[in-house]
């Protein structure tokens, strides 16, 4: 009979824990340029997905995906549809890369026009099927217009230039309808093509130049005037690096999360102060007086 062994912890070490695979979501914004060119065939030119890796992906300008197997490469798809039972052109294109679904439109807008700009940015769609993937048709715009900001637009503050209806200056409008009103006298102004035009999917619209009038100030520091110098900027002393004030009274704050700058911006007066103030520390302070300290009195 064999001998009964009792095993203890010595004798049996525990397992080292079983390591878990994680795959991490490629980011869109990321890198510089559109994907390299791989090769152009009957779908039109196929292209590498920056971010992924050239040898297992490509997408196609016709908004076809391929995938490589380790063998070989999968026959031309144009994605699963994402919700199967969706009436034909109302709903999204998808497709899994190591078991992490991408939409089929962001992955051919990434390789044909550039990285993503933002977290705020999304694949607008010059098209009325939302399974129309092809790189023409694609843009990259505001999260504001979404995919359909041509049917939206309408309710989005914009800023139009023409040489002769506004002498080459810049006009604010609060909604493309209010825009077609404006110039009624003068032209026939469709708001979607408007909305088309501010997205970037359009150059003009009856020489009219179409922007986004976002309320976001100028990131470029500015130019000197006749009464007021180049602008300037400088660290508070006791803001620990996390503040700099310009000599043309804008500000500039650094995220305490990820450590970098935010917007240059040129603080207002609120309700609970009637003079400009900023927020540091949980504290409010007077711009002037924070312009001072960084400057010293003048």
């Amino acid at each position: 009979m064999a001998p009964n062994y009792v095993s203890s912890e010595e004798d049996s070490p525990p397992s080292p824990p079983r390591a878990r695979r994680h795959r991490a979501r490629v980011d869109l914004c990321a890198g510089d340029g559109p994907g390299a060119i791989d090769w152009r065939g009957p779908l039109g030119e196929w292209r590498s997905v920056p971010g992924f890796d050239p040898d297992r992906l490509r997408v196609s300008a016709d908004g076809n995906v391929q995938t490589h197997n380790g063998i070989a490469w999968t026959p031309p798809t144009p994605g699963t549809r994402q919700y199967k039972h969706a009436p034909p052109g109302q709903t999204y294109r998808i497709v899994s890369i190591e078991n992490v679904t991408y939409l089929v439109h962001m992955l051919v807008c990434r390789a044909f026009h550039g990285p993503r700009p933002s977290s705020k940015h999304e694949c607008a769609r010059q098209s009325a099927s939302c399974e129309d993937n092809r790189a023409e048709v694609l843009a990259w715009a505001p999260r504001a217009l979404g995919p359909r900001g041509a049917q939206t637009a309408s309710a989005l503050s914009l800023r139009l230039r023409h040489p002769e209806h506004t002498n080459g200056a810049w006009t604010s409008h609060r909604s493309a309808l209010a825009a077609r009103r404006a110039f009624a006298h003068a032209v026939a102004l469709d708001p979607l093509a408007l909305g088309r035009a501010a997205r970037g999917l359009a150059a003009e619209t009856h020489g009219f130049e179409v922007r986004l009038d976002d309320g976001v100030e100028t990131q470029d520091d500015l130019p000197a005037e006749a009464d007021a110098p180049p602008e300037e900027w400088r660290e508070h002393p006791q803001s620990e690096g996390r503040l700099r004030v310009s000599n043309r009274g804008r500000v500039q704050l650094r995220a305490n999360r990820n450590g970098c700058w935010g917007l240059k911006r040129t603080p207002l007066p609120s309700r609970k102060s009637p003079e400009p103030t900023v927020v540091l520390n949980g504290r409010r302070l007077p711009a002037a007086q924070l312009q001072r300290e960084a400057f010293g009195a003048r």
